[in-house]
């Protein structure tokens, strides 16, 4: 008699606060209701994560929880998903189920579903800690940005109060990284000065940050030892060049290491061509995001 009671129960659970993340757990706080008021006994709870308010498969869900305290219809609960990458600044939606203390019925699931909001106090750990300061750019596998990042991609900062620091850094838009290496500025404004023994950026001292620097090829030469001509009887002429040890203009002296090499060409207009589109070092396709 009364499981088919309780079974007719309507709940209702009220979320009170916010939901409140420390490192791997977060603690959820409720209050639990029927239609004859707020519930006075201790009830088994069970929580599912879901990215939408209705309908989808869950992100996660929880053991359950047995003989939960619930005074005047309050309860409190911690919970470890031991994955905090689901907190990723996507939404998050949170649904319970509970049933009484003893009860051999079905856990019964309570809708709607709870959206999931970091704590205002969180919100500026995360955003405003001085860890990971605003502008810092990692490099990262992933596609798309968690809480407190954004992807490198040149689009314009969303007009919310949250990015004002990062808009102090960058201006109005994102830097573009889509398809490009970065290079150490010269001078990094500290003590130690500009760089100076070789390895600097020759248009360094012309270029600020996020200044863009288009493609080239280092200046150099080519030297050929002899090139000649002929042709064979009754067919086309032909033409040649061997490649060898060269003769340093400046000092007259043979300069070796230069290996030797013969080619004949029959066409002296049309030279073979070797290479690719662009020069570029070895190198692996990755995503670029910024913290703000």
């Amino acid at each position: 008699m009364n499981n088919s009671l309780i079974i007719k129960v309507v709940y209702v659970v009220v979320l009170i606060g916010t939901v409140l993340c420390q490192a791997q757990s977060f603690s959820y706080q409720g209050i639990l209701e029927t239609a004859n008021g707020r519930v006075k006994t201790n009830h088994d709870f069970h929580f599912i994560l879901y990215r939408s308010q209705t309908g989808g498969l869950p992100v996660w869900e929880s053991d359950i929880f047995l003989n939960i305290p619930v005074n005047d219809g309050i309860f409190s609960v911690t919970l470890d998903p031991n994955n905090m990458e689901i907190f990723d600044g996507k939404p998050l939606y949170i649904e319970v189920a509970v049933r009484p203390v003893g009860s051999s019925i079905p856990l019964i699931r309570i809708p709607p579903r709870q959206a999931i909001t970091p704590s205002p106090y969180v919100i500026k750990a995360l955003h405003h800690s001085n860890i990971i300061p605003a502008g810092t750019i990692v490099a990262t596998w992933r596609k798309s940005a968690p809480l407190g990042w954004l992807m490198c991609d040149g689009s314009a900062l969303p007009d919310d109060s949250q990015y004002d620091e990062l808009k102090e850094i960058v201006g109005s838009h994102l830097p573009d990284l889509r398809g490009l290496f970065m290079r150490g500025l010269n001078d990094f404004d500290t003590e130690a000065g500009p760089r100076t023994d070789g390895w600097q950026d020759p248009e360094g001292n012309h270029r600020g940050i996020g200044i863009l620097q288009a493609q080239d090829f280092e200046r150099h030469e080519h030297w050929a030892a002899q090139m000649w001509g002929s042709s064979l009887a009754g067919g086309p002429p032909f033409y040649g060049v061997t490649y060898g040890p060269r003769t340093d203009i400046a000092s007259n002296e043979i300069r070796t290491g230069y290996p030797t090499k013969h080619e004949d060409r029959t066409d002296k207009d049309h030279p073979i061509i070797h290479g690719g589109v662009e020069t570029r070092p070895n190198n692996v396709a990755i995503y670029y995001m910024i913290k703000y």
